[in-house]
């Protein structure tokens, strides 16, 4: 729940958590999207876009998610000049994704 009310911000549909994902183990095709404060914890916890089930997820859908991992690693190591080039060059391809603008 302390994450539902993220998806609207995230122009997402369903976001989850890293122990939600252990959950599922696997069954989900997922792009990690940001480390966020919530509520009643310490540390960030890490959220997660649910894009397809790995047996749905299609050869773009898995590209996407390298391209958008690639972006969010320079991103995190605040290399912000190529993350923010990386960024662009994803939304080149896919244009109307949310997160990444």
């Amino acid at each position: 729940s302390r994450t539902e009310s993220l998806c609207k911000e995230y122009g997402t549909e369903i976001l989850v958590t890293k122990h939600a994902l252990e959950e599922v183990d696997g069954q989900f095709l997922v792009r990690e999207l940001d480390q966020v404060a919530v509520k009643g914890k310490t540390e960030p916890v890490k959220i997660y876009e649910v894009l397809s089930s790995i047996e749905n997820a299609t050869n773009v859908d898995k590209e996407r998610v390298a391209l958008f991992a690639d972006a969010l690693i320079q991103y995190y190591q605040r290399n912000f000049i190529e993350a923010k080039n990386l960024f662009a060059n994803y939304l080149v391809r896919f244009e109307n994704d949310v997160p990444a603008k």
